[in-house]
């Protein structure tokens, strides 16, 4: 395991992969939700080049889309 994937656990971030996986949708619908103000999405961090997003924030908004959609 690299030095970055043991700091992305240690902060629980998640990789643009794996939040696709997480979410079962796509990179493009990813973009599309953080450019979306109205869908109120967790914002990625920037981490050099790469974007990481706060696995607590996702689950937070899942929770809330759950809420919302009863």
């Amino acid at each position: 395991m690299t030095n970055n994937n043991k700091d992305n656990e240690k902060l629980n971030l998640l990789t643009i992969k794996e939040l696709e996986d997480l979410l079962k949708i796509s990179r493009r619908t990813i973009d599309r939700y953080c450019k979306n103000p109205d869908i109120n999405f967790p914002k990625k961090i920037k981490i050099g080049k790469n974007s990481r997003f706060k696995r607590t924030e996702i689950e937070d908004w899942l929770e809330n889309q759950r809420l919302v959609a009863m």
